[in-house]
């Protein structure tokens, strides 16, 4: 083997090995996907194609990567995380809102400090096939609606519900439907109603953003407004109604 000052020199075949691995490991091929033919491969690193195959082997024998008869080869499951970091899909509307630019920001330090490498998929409806695609090829996801729940197809809620992996919707009370959540709760909602009645305030406006959606008027967040109601009845009777500042437009425009 030829060396350079005591360094074995890299074949092309070392080369494309590693550059295979480092895509794997920054997870352009995420566990479970079927992974690129020989003849791909093949081209895409100007080698052979049993050069390609003496590679998948060894990535076979490593576990990064295991063989169907007559399918394909595919990348493990169960790839250990400081091998592989697991992927976190973040599904988000796909049009500009301050409370999303916070979001992002937490949710990014997060994952970074729990080691999962995030991706973001901005979609405006759920028949985009970036949201199937970002189900297939994650780890975990989670769900900021980018259409009304009620739209959301019976086939991808399907997959939500099966709990193959992580499913969390954010800022949606969906857990009659079967789905997990973490959003704002009635607690939460009566809190910031009990300050401001406190500071001596009595009518207390709401504020939000709804849509036609069916003929029926819907709130998109429906826990806060039906709480804020309640309460608002109760002490105003019928004059709630000149608090409601609903403001109606779809839910990929800002108020």
């Amino acid at each position: 083997m030829e060396c350079i000052k005591g360094k074995r020199r890299m074949t092309k075949s070392d080369r494309a090995l590693a550059e295979i691995l480092r895509q794997i490991q920054l997870g352009n091929y995420p566990r479970g996907t079927q992974f690129p033919s020989e003849a791909e491969l093949s081209n895409n690193f100007a080698i052979s194609h049993m050069t390609v195959r003496k590679i998948i082997g060894q990535l076979v024998e490593e576990n990064y990567l295991f063989r169907v008869p007559r399918v394909g080869t595919f990348v493990c499951d169960n790839i250990p995380e400081h091998q592989l970091q697991k992927q976190l899909s973040l599904i988000m509307p796909a049009w500009p809102a301050p409370e999303y630019n916070d979001f992002l920001w937490h949710i990014s330090r997060i994952a970074e400090e729990g080691n999962w490498l995030l991706r973001f998929v901005f979609s405006r409806h759920w028949e985009d096939r970036a949201i199937l695609d970002a189900w297939e090829n994650s780890d975990a996801l989670l769900i900021i609606a980018p259409e009304a729940i009620p739209n959301l197809p019976e086939s991808l809620a399907e997959r939500f519900r099966d709990h193959r992996k992580p499913v969390v919707f954010i800022g949606a009370p969906v857990t009659h439907l079967g789905f997990d959540c973490v959003c704002g709760s009635e607690g939460s909602v009566n809190c910031a109603i009990d300050a401001l009645l406190a500071a001596g305030h009595r009518r207390i406006a709401y504020i939000g953003q709804d849509e036609i959606n069916k003929v029926q008027q819907q709130y998109q967040e429906t826990t806060f407004y039906t709480t804020w109601r309640s309460r608002m009845q109760a002490m105003h009777g019928e004059g709630w109604r000149e608090l409601d500042l609903a403001v109606s437009c779809p839910m990929q425009e800002l108020p």
